[in-house]
């Protein structure tokens, strides 16, 4: 922590020994935040393509820092919880002095976003710690109202979307009128547009219209599943690792493309 900049380039200077890190210094670390505040006050950043909603002036002290770095292992499960971090029970009500840090009952659920629980960790961190300091002082108000957890049909475990899981599943098949189709499927960030074009009966190409994947991840899968289509005649594709979800939106929007060329 630091009331100045300066104080808290030497606070992790301090943190590493009193020695500098590779490529960090006292000046390049200031120049790096004040550059940034300067893209923030001309209301873009220009630079790194930031959009401007997500930016916040770092003008005020104090200011903190934490360090971060690769890690290998991540959770999904745990108790659930609350809003506060308060862990509740089957009913939706928190139990009275129980809280969860970090990625512990992850608001993500049975999702996995890359590296998103990096900002969890952090924010329940800090909400947990609060609320249960606040409580220890007799200063905090506990939630009077149950937290709704699920609304709707429960599933089978290793499905996440049971209406997008069956109609992945039902492959549209037939004689295919030549054309261009559009169809619409729900991805893990939302819907994915694709348009399915048939020549001669065949699928000849499939255009990925939208989509609002993750770009490293189902937005480097969704081309690939398309060659894929396209190469086998059909959805019969090998999923890419950790885009399941994606690949099921992009059966969804295929069949719905296909059931129209019919």
């Amino acid at each position: 922590m630091g009331n100045t900049l300066e104080e808290l380039a030497e606070a992790i200077r301090q943190s590493e020994g009193g020695k500098d890190a590779p490529d960090f210094s006292t000046e390049r670390f200031v120049a790096t935040v004040n550059a940034y505040n300067k893209r923030y006050d001309a209301g873009e950043d220009a630079d790194y393509g930031r959009p401007f909603s997500t930016m916040v002036p770092v003008k005020t002290g104090p200011f903190y820092a934490t360090k971060i770095g690769p890690t290998y292992f991540n959770t999904q499960g745990g108790p659930r919880k609350n809003k506060f971090g308060q862990v509740i029970n089957t009913e939706g009500m928190p139990i009275e002095g129980l809280f969860e840090a970090g990625e512990m009952g992850s608001i993500f659920a049975d999702m996995y976003n890359g590296s998103g629980n990096l900002g969890e960790t952090m924010v329940y961190g800090r909400i947990a710690g609060t609320n249960a300091a606040k409580r220890a002082k007799g200063e905090f108000k506990s939630e009077t109202t149950p937290v709704t957890t699920w609304v709707g049909e429960i599933y089978a475990p290793g499905t996440t979307r049971p209406a997008a899981d069956k109609a992945a599943a039902q492959n549209v098949t037939g004689t295919f009128k030549d054309g261009e189709y559009e169809g619409t499927g729900n991805g893990i960030n939302g819907k994915i547009v694709v348009k399915v074009t048939i020549k001669d009966g065949k699928i000849e190409n499939v255009d990925i219209v939208s989509h609002n994947e993750t770009e490293g991840l189902g937005g480097v899968a969704l081309p690939d599943y398309a060659k894929q289509t396209v190469e086998k005649q059909g959805l019969d594709i090998d999923v890419m690792t950790g885009v399941t979800v994606t690949l099921d939106g992009y059966k969804e929007a295929v069949n719905d493309a296909l059931s129209k060329a019919l």
